[in-house]
Protein backbone atom coordinates (compact mmCIF):
# COMPACT_ATOMS: atom_id res chain seq x y z
CA UNK A 1 0.00 0.00 0.00
CA UNK A 2 0.92 3.82 -0.28
CA UNK A 3 1.72 3.90 3.43
CA UNK A 4 4.39 0.78 2.95
CA UNK A 5 6.03 2.04 -0.69
CA UNK A 6 6.89 5.26 1.33
CA UNK A 7 8.05 4.02 4.44
CA UNK A 8 10.84 2.19 1.71
CA UNK A 9 11.79 4.81 0.25
CA UNK A 10 12.10 6.80 3.37
CA UNK A 11 14.50 4.17 5.13
CA UNK A 12 15.73 4.02 1.49
CA UNK A 13 16.84 8.46 1.62
CA UNK A 14 17.90 8.00 5.32
CA UNK A 15 20.46 5.26 4.90
CA UNK A 16 21.97 6.48 1.15
CA UNK A 17 21.72 10.76 3.21
CA UNK A 18 23.82 8.57 6.44
CA UNK A 19 26.39 8.06 3.85
CA UNK A 20 26.82 11.57 2.60
CA UNK A 21 24.82 11.15 -0.69
CA UNK A 22 23.15 8.36 -2.65
CA UNK A 23 24.86 5.23 -2.91
CA UNK A 24 24.56 3.67 -6.79
CA UNK A 25 23.00 0.56 -5.45
CA UNK A 26 20.51 2.69 -3.30
CA UNK A 27 19.88 5.25 -5.95
CA UNK A 28 18.27 2.73 -8.36
CA UNK A 29 16.07 0.85 -5.59
CA UNK A 30 14.57 4.52 -4.07
CA UNK A 31 13.96 5.46 -8.05
CA UNK A 32 12.05 1.83 -8.83
CA UNK A 33 9.96 2.71 -5.22
CA UNK A 34 9.71 6.15 -5.75
CA UNK A 35 7.93 5.93 -9.10
CA UNK A 36 5.14 3.90 -7.38
CA UNK A 37 4.83 6.47 -5.07
CA UNK A 38 5.07 9.71 -7.02
CA UNK A 39 6.81 12.40 -6.12
CA UNK A 40 8.81 12.37 -2.80
CA UNK A 41 7.09 14.74 -0.39
CA UNK A 42 9.36 18.51 -0.87
CA UNK A 43 10.82 19.87 2.48
CA UNK A 44 8.40 20.62 5.40
CA UNK A 45 10.53 22.25 7.70
CA UNK A 46 8.90 25.58 9.19
CA UNK A 47 8.28 24.90 13.14
CA UNK A 48 11.34 22.34 13.62
CA UNK A 49 13.69 23.15 15.93
CA UNK A 50 17.47 21.30 14.83
CA UNK A 51 20.68 21.32 17.19
CA UNK A 52 23.67 22.38 14.80
CA UNK A 53 26.94 21.60 16.77
CA UNK A 54 29.97 23.13 14.82
CA UNK A 55 33.54 21.84 15.17
CA UNK A 56 35.52 24.82 14.37
CA UNK A 57 39.11 24.47 13.49
CA UNK A 58 41.57 23.63 10.58
CA UNK A 59 40.61 20.87 7.87
CA UNK A 60 42.36 19.79 4.75
CA UNK A 61 42.64 22.29 1.82
CA UNK A 62 40.89 25.02 4.16
CA UNK A 63 41.41 28.84 2.62
CA UNK A 64 42.25 30.25 6.15
CA UNK A 65 46.11 31.81 6.73
CA UNK A 66 48.28 29.25 7.32
CA UNK A 67 48.39 30.76 11.28
CA UNK A 68 44.96 30.14 12.08
CA UNK A 69 44.38 27.39 14.39
CA UNK A 70 47.86 26.50 13.80
CA UNK A 71 48.43 25.22 17.11
CA UNK A 72 45.55 22.43 16.93
CA UNK A 73 42.75 23.96 18.91
CA UNK A 74 39.49 23.95 18.16
CA UNK A 75 36.02 25.08 19.12
CA UNK A 76 32.65 22.79 19.53
CA UNK A 77 30.14 25.62 19.14
CA UNK A 78 26.68 24.02 19.87
CA UNK A 79 23.18 26.19 18.79
CA UNK A 80 19.52 25.89 18.48
CA UNK A 81 18.07 27.27 15.69
CA UNK A 82 14.28 27.02 14.29
CA UNK A 83 12.97 27.09 10.69
CA UNK A 84 10.51 29.64 10.15
CA UNK A 85 8.11 31.09 8.18
CA UNK A 86 9.41 33.18 4.96
CA UNK A 87 12.77 32.06 5.33
CA UNK A 88 13.66 33.21 8.93
CA UNK A 89 15.61 30.98 10.49
CA UNK A 90 15.45 31.78 14.34
CA UNK A 91 18.55 31.33 17.21
CA UNK A 92 16.67 30.01 19.96
CA UNK A 93 19.57 28.67 21.95
CA UNK A 94 22.95 30.00 21.65
CA UNK A 95 26.06 28.30 23.79
CA UNK A 96 28.09 30.85 26.94
CA UNK A 97 31.69 31.54 25.90
CA UNK A 98 33.58 31.23 28.85
CA UNK A 99 36.83 32.61 29.62
CA UNK A 100 38.52 35.14 27.52
CA UNK A 101 37.62 35.74 24.06
CA UNK A 102 38.56 39.19 21.95
CA UNK A 103 37.82 40.94 18.56
CA UNK A 104 38.69 38.80 15.39
CA UNK A 105 42.22 40.07 13.72
CA UNK A 106 41.78 43.24 11.19
CA UNK A 107 44.82 42.64 8.87
CA UNK A 108 44.65 43.20 5.57
CA UNK A 109 43.93 39.89 3.90
CA UNK A 110 47.42 39.89 2.22
CA UNK A 111 48.96 40.29 5.60
CA UNK A 112 46.83 37.20 6.71
CA UNK A 113 48.87 34.98 4.08
CA UNK A 114 51.85 37.07 3.89
CA UNK A 115 52.92 37.26 8.03
CA UNK A 116 56.08 38.88 7.49
CA UNK A 117 54.35 42.21 5.79
CA UNK A 118 53.29 42.43 9.27
CA UNK A 119 55.69 45.12 9.73
CA UNK A 120 54.45 47.20 7.53
CA UNK A 121 51.01 47.89 9.44
CA UNK A 122 50.13 48.26 12.98
CA UNK A 123 49.29 45.10 15.04
CA UNK A 124 45.75 46.80 16.41
CA UNK A 125 45.16 46.19 20.05
CA UNK A 126 42.90 43.36 21.27
CA UNK A 127 39.43 44.01 22.71
CA UNK A 128 37.58 41.53 24.95
CA UNK A 129 34.00 40.88 23.15
CA UNK A 130 31.12 38.55 24.28
CA UNK A 131 30.48 36.75 21.39
CA UNK A 132 26.91 36.74 19.86
CA UNK A 133 24.96 34.73 17.34
CA UNK A 134 21.96 36.29 15.32
CA UNK A 135 18.86 34.80 13.69
CA UNK A 136 20.12 33.78 10.28
CA UNK A 137 18.03 33.11 7.13
CA UNK A 138 16.79 29.56 4.96
CA UNK A 139 16.03 28.54 1.43
CA UNK A 140 15.00 25.64 -0.91
CA UNK A 141 17.66 25.48 -3.50
CA UNK A 142 16.56 24.89 -7.18
CA UNK A 143 16.28 21.09 -7.10
CA UNK A 144 13.99 21.33 -4.24
CA UNK A 145 15.96 18.46 -1.68
CA UNK A 146 18.56 20.78 -0.91
CA UNK A 147 18.17 23.20 2.21
CA UNK A 148 20.81 26.12 2.41
CA UNK A 149 20.87 28.44 5.46
CA UNK A 150 23.13 30.48 7.94
CA UNK A 151 23.36 32.36 11.57
CA UNK A 152 24.87 35.56 11.75
CA UNK A 153 27.94 35.62 13.99
CA UNK A 154 29.63 39.46 15.84
CA UNK A 155 32.68 37.39 15.12
CA UNK A 156 35.37 36.69 17.99
CA UNK A 157 39.04 35.14 18.33
CA UNK A 158 40.92 32.62 20.87
CA UNK A 159 44.25 32.21 21.11
CA UNK A 160 45.45 31.15 16.93
CA UNK A 161 41.85 30.44 15.87
CA UNK A 162 39.01 33.07 15.06
CA UNK A 163 35.91 33.63 12.55
CA UNK A 164 35.17 37.02 11.20
CA UNK A 165 31.84 38.93 11.95
CA UNK A 166 29.66 37.93 9.31
CA UNK A 167 27.40 34.16 8.25
CA UNK A 168 28.71 31.08 9.07
CA UNK A 169 27.00 28.98 6.64
CA UNK A 170 25.72 25.08 6.33
CA UNK A 171 23.50 23.07 3.60
CA UNK A 172 21.50 19.45 4.44
CA UNK A 173 19.31 17.21 1.85
CA UNK A 174 15.83 17.27 3.18
CA UNK A 175 12.92 15.26 2.44
CA UNK A 176 9.57 16.54 4.59
CA UNK A 177 10.88 16.88 7.45
CA UNK A 178 13.58 14.64 7.68
CA UNK A 179 16.71 17.26 7.60
CA UNK A 180 20.39 15.22 7.19
CA UNK A 181 23.78 17.03 6.30
CA UNK A 182 25.49 13.96 5.59
CA UNK A 183 29.21 12.92 6.54
CA UNK A 184 31.76 15.40 6.68
CA UNK A 185 29.33 18.04 6.53
CA UNK A 186 31.14 21.38 6.35
CA UNK A 187 30.95 25.22 8.08
CA UNK A 188 31.52 28.04 5.16
CA UNK A 189 32.18 31.56 5.28
CA UNK A 190 32.03 33.89 2.52
CA UNK A 191 35.30 35.82 2.04
CA UNK A 192 37.33 38.27 0.33
CA UNK A 193 40.35 37.42 -1.17
CA UNK A 194 40.90 40.29 -3.71
CA UNK A 195 43.92 41.29 -2.52
CA UNK A 196 45.68 37.56 -2.50
CA UNK A 197 43.84 36.74 -5.39
CA UNK A 198 45.55 40.18 -7.53
CA UNK A 199 48.88 39.12 -5.93
CA UNK A 200 48.60 35.31 -6.96
CA UNK A 201 46.95 36.65 -10.71
CA UNK A 202 50.09 38.84 -11.24
CA UNK A 203 52.85 36.24 -10.38
CA UNK A 204 50.50 33.59 -12.41
CA UNK A 205 50.15 36.17 -15.19
CA UNK A 206 54.10 36.92 -15.43
CA UNK A 207 54.97 33.13 -15.02
CA UNK A 208 52.49 31.25 -16.88
CA UNK A 209 50.52 33.91 -19.27
CA UNK A 210 47.13 36.36 -18.97
CA UNK A 211 45.01 32.86 -18.65
CA UNK A 212 46.87 31.95 -15.42
CA UNK A 213 46.20 35.80 -14.14
CA UNK A 214 42.32 35.40 -14.95
CA UNK A 215 41.90 32.05 -12.93
CA UNK A 216 43.67 33.42 -10.36
CA UNK A 217 41.59 36.92 -10.55
CA UNK A 218 38.60 34.52 -9.89
CA UNK A 219 39.43 33.97 -6.06
CA UNK A 220 38.86 37.31 -4.95
CA UNK A 221 35.81 35.91 -3.25
CA UNK A 222 35.71 32.43 -1.99
CA UNK A 223 33.62 29.76 0.33
CA UNK A 224 35.86 28.83 2.71
CA UNK A 225 35.19 25.55 4.82
CA UNK A 226 36.07 26.42 8.57
CA UNK A 227 35.22 23.44 10.28
CA UNK A 228 32.56 20.77 10.31
CA UNK A 229 29.00 20.36 11.71
CA UNK A 230 26.42 17.83 12.60
CA UNK A 231 22.88 18.38 13.13
CA UNK A 232 19.97 16.92 14.87
CA UNK A 233 16.35 17.20 15.67
CA UNK A 234 15.14 18.70 18.71
CA UNK A 235 11.66 18.52 21.13
CA UNK A 236 9.52 21.43 20.01
CA UNK A 237 9.02 22.18 23.88
CA UNK A 238 11.49 25.19 24.27
CA UNK A 239 11.65 24.33 28.03
CA UNK A 240 13.19 21.00 27.18
CA UNK A 241 16.11 22.99 25.79
CA UNK A 242 19.73 22.66 27.20
CA UNK A 243 22.18 24.47 25.98
CA UNK A 244 25.89 23.43 26.88
CA UNK A 245 29.06 26.51 27.09
CA UNK A 246 31.55 26.22 24.41
CA UNK A 247 34.12 24.16 24.42
CA UNK A 248 38.02 24.29 23.68
CA UNK A 249 39.53 20.85 22.40
CA UNK A 250 42.66 19.84 20.95
CA UNK A 251 43.76 18.47 17.28
CA UNK A 252 46.88 17.33 16.35
CA UNK A 253 48.45 19.59 13.72
CA UNK A 254 50.60 16.13 12.13
CA UNK A 255 47.31 14.69 10.66
CA UNK A 256 46.75 17.73 8.58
Amino acid sequence: DMGTVASKVYHLRLRSWAHGGLLPDVASEASRWGDSLGALPAPSLEGTRWSVVMDIGRTTFTFMPTRWASDGMRLEIPLAVEFRPNGLLAVVRAPTFLGTWVQPPGVPTLVEFFPFLEIFFPKPEEEPITPAFMDGEWEIAENGKLVQFFVETSGFKRGDIWLPAGKLRFRANAYGQLLSAGRDASVTIRESRSAFGLFAGLFAGITLGPVAFLAFWQLREVAVCVGRCSISRLPDEAESLQMSSVRITADDPDKW
